[in-house]
């Protein structure tokens, strides 16, 4: 496991408006990205809640990547939704009250690299 953006999966998530996860690393108003923070750290946070579909582990594995919930960093993992072809400002509901709307597709950074292959 890349331990540099992997994630214990929990057993339940608190969702905060405007925020993100609750003690999350990825939570906030501003970008939280190591090397965007850097250089412009009041960005706005388009990235407090990471979604990814399940079915992209299957993909991944046949490509020789032993994955699995939480390692990508991910927050939320789905099942059944193509979440790449809806369309930005979508809102996925989550349970009963939650809410969440996608801003963006969440684009592998150089350290996928580093993660270990099946």
């Amino acid at each position: 496991m890349c331990a540099l953006f992997s994630k214990t999966p929990p057993r339940d998530i608190l969702l905060v408006e405007g925020h993100g996860l609750e003690a999350d690393v990825h939570a906030g108003p501003f970008v939280r990205h190591r090397y965007l923070a850097r250089r412009q750290p009041r960005l706005p946070n388009l990235s407090q809640v990471y979604l990814i579909p399940s079915e992209l582990f299957d993909t991944l594995r046949k490509c020789g990547y032993d994955v699995g919930a939480g390692e990508l960093g991910e927050n939320i993992t789905t099942a059944g939704l193509d979440l790449e072809r809806m369309p930005l400002g979508t809102r996925i509901l989550l349970g009963p009250t939650a809410c969440v709307e996608l801003t963006g597709l969440r684009t592998p950074c150089v350290l996928i690299d580093r993660f270990r292959s099946a």
